[in-house]
């Protein structure tokens, strides 16, 4: 039996355009004194990638009464696996680093509420509770396939962006031809990628992944496959020498994925949905080039 198996599934959609009519049904099948209520809905965050509202009965004044929905990016089904990632934070839920799980729906989840708030990358002790909290998380021993996954994920991105990924092009083909009907747009090459996987909520006219070839043109698929086989031999024929090891690692170091609660000292990770094994390095190095992002000067 999977440890998503006792959670409560509903096979219905909600749209983040009308979360007051779309989500008050599930919220109260798992809050039925909330019926009567009126709920209020508070956007969590700036992260376009992670879309989190909390939801709270309007007589609360007090978030942590409420629950959290996630709402997952646009066809992050592509190159996220949304099962996996509920079956980790079930066993997250159990060391105490996550949220419970309260109900999923086909394009998300409700969970309870994490208290804090965003980190400051400016003040100092952010990055000593951050490297503690990554230490911890590293030292987790779970029931997980411990394989290295960062090369496949490489392939699976750049498959993105060709025509090997079937479901995307498909995908790409449909939005176009509805967003022909009403609007006249040009976007970028980036733009479109981006509004394609969820990581763009300005909406724009879909290019399909012919025309994306075309602006790609400079660009050679087998070069950067080779690149990526050349990565792969560097970690067998390098790393491995140094018995680096190979850890679950959070892959995804952005700031707005902590939250600090000042009452309690602790910190708690809210989003786990590139959680793979991978050298520990690599999350300290992701840590880094958030910090040397313009908006975090």
């Amino acid at each position: 039996m999977s440890a998503t198996d006792n959670i409560l599934h509903e096979a219905v959609e909600i749209d983040v355009d009308s979360l007051e009519t779309s989500a008050n049904h599930l919220i109260c099948l798992i809050k039925p004194t909330w019926v009567s209520k009126k709920i209020i809905f508070k956007k969590l965050g700036t992260d376009d990638n992670n879309i989190y509202y909390s939801a709270s009965p309007s007589d609360h004044d007090d978030e942590q009464h409420g629950v959290v929905v996630k709402l997952y990016p646009k066809n992050s089904d592509l190159y996220i696996d949304h099962q996996k990632e509920l079956q980790l934070i079930e066993q997250f839920v159990h060391h105490g680093i996550a949220p419970r799980i309260l109900l999923t729906f086909i394009n998300g989840y409700f969970s309870t509420y994490a208290l804090g708030k965003t980190l400051d990358i400016k003040e100092d002790h952010t990055h000593q509770l951050i490297s503690r909290k990554l230490a911890e998380f590293h030292s987790m021993s779970l029931k997980f396939n411990d394989n290295l996954h960062f090369v496949d994920k490489l392939k699976q991105f750049i498959d993105l962006i060709t025509k090997k990924n079937v479901s995307l092009h498909n995908r790409l083909i449909e939005i176009k031809e509805e967003q022909e009907k009403s609007a006249e747009q040009n976007p970028s090459f980036f733009t479109t990628v981006k509004s394609a996987i969820g990581l763009n909520t300005t909406p724009t006219l879909a290019l399909t992944l012919d025309q994306l070839e075309l602006q790609l043109k400079d660009t050679t698929w087998a070069q950067l496959s080779t690149e990526i086989d050349f990565i792969k031999s560097i970690f067998e024929n390098n790393w491995s020498k140094h018995n680096l090891p190979i850890v679950l690692c959070l892959n995804n170091m952005n700031i707005h994925n902590f939250l600090f609660d000042s009452k309690n000292k602790t910190i708690s990770i809210i989003d786990f949905d590139h959680c793979s094994y991978n050298y520990f390095l690599m999350d300290i190095v992701s840590y880094f080039l958030e910090l040397s992002k313009d908006n975090y000067e």
